[in-house]
């Protein structure tokens, strides 16, 4: 607003001088086109002029003095106003340099805290993924060791178990022995075990089913010296022992051993029998035992 004051200043000032220029340039004309008659008239008329002309000379130089003072605080004006632009742009600048600053620390703040909480994160993972490794690792292990300990505990039931027809076998045997139907068969066991008693019983009943005569003689035996192992069958028709023997293992599944004559039937006695002679004795041993 300053600015603009001096400016109307100045103009105001250059058109009052140029008042002054045309009056006195008027004034000199009209001088020069009078015609005096008089000489002492003429003289005055010029003593006038020159005073006048004096006058306008010292109006002039002040005027102009005043004019370049006016210039001069013009200019100062201008300058002081482009000082304070320049210092307010540079305020500004400094503020928006200063803001931009601020604005980068925060963000170089925010990346060191997102690195740090990325690289803590890695960790955790990492510790995390080698725990499951660990952990992985173990299973496997506990894994193997129970399943040592279910084959084992497998092995031990299969050896502990009791042998055993079941229904289906028991009716399987039944049928595939109906082809000696009407001949007899004594069935021994060795007293005192009742799991081969069991096992004894079972056959029984499926001999009997198929028409076969079953002298039962279960318990009867006593050992001397030792025992006899798994199933045998004795009989003085060797072929009929071989028939009863292939029968016992393919439909009974049991573990029957290589058929046998009388003479060859070892180290065991029994109690007397009386009745006739079976065709057959099938001998029901003690329990396998795998090792």
């Amino acid at each position: 607003m300053r600015e603009v004051n001096f400016v109307i200043t100045l103009a105001d000032s250059r058109y009052a001088i140029e008042i002054l220029i045309v009056a006195v340039t008027g004034t000199a004309a009209v001088l020069r086109k009078l015609e005096w008659q008089q000489s002492d008239k003429k003289q005055t008329a010029v003593q006038h002029v020159a005073t006048i002309c004096t006058v306008l000379i010292f109006f002039l130089g002040a005027m102009a003095v005043i004019l370049h003072r006016t210039e001069s605080i013009a200019s100062k004006a201008k300058n002081a106003n482009q000082v304070i632009q320049v210092t307010q742009n540079s305020s500004e600048i400094a503020r928006a340099a200063r803001n931009q600053e601020t604005s980068d620390r925060k963000h170089e703040e925010e990346e060191r805290q997102a690195s740090v909480k990325e690289r803590e994160e890695q960790r955790a993972i990492a510790g995390l993924r080698e725990r499951i490794t660990v952990a992985r690792r173990e299973v496997a292990k506990a894994n193997q060791v129970a399943e040592k300990e279910r084959k084992a505990r497998l092995e031990l039931e299969v050896q502990v178990a009791p042998r055993d027809l079941s229904g289906e076998r028991q009716q399987a045997v039944a049928d595939a022995c109906k082809q000696f139907a009407g001949r007899s068969v004594r069935i021994v066991s060795y007293s005192l075990d009742a799991e081969a008693a069991r096992l004894g019983r079972q056959l029984l009943f499926s001999l009997r089913a198929c028409g076969i005569n079953v002298d039962d003689k279960i318990g009867s035996l006593i050992s001397l010296g030792g025992f006899w192992v798994g199933l045998h069958v004795t009989s003085a028709d060797i072929q009929f022992a071989t028939a009863l023997s292939y029968v016992l293992v393919d439909s009974g599944k049991l573990a029957v051993g290589k058929p046998r004559l009388p003479n060859e039937q070892g180290a065991w006695i029994s109690v007397d029998y009386e009745g006739p002679t079976p065709d057959a004795v099938i001998m029901v041993g003690v329990k396998p035992v795998r090792h």
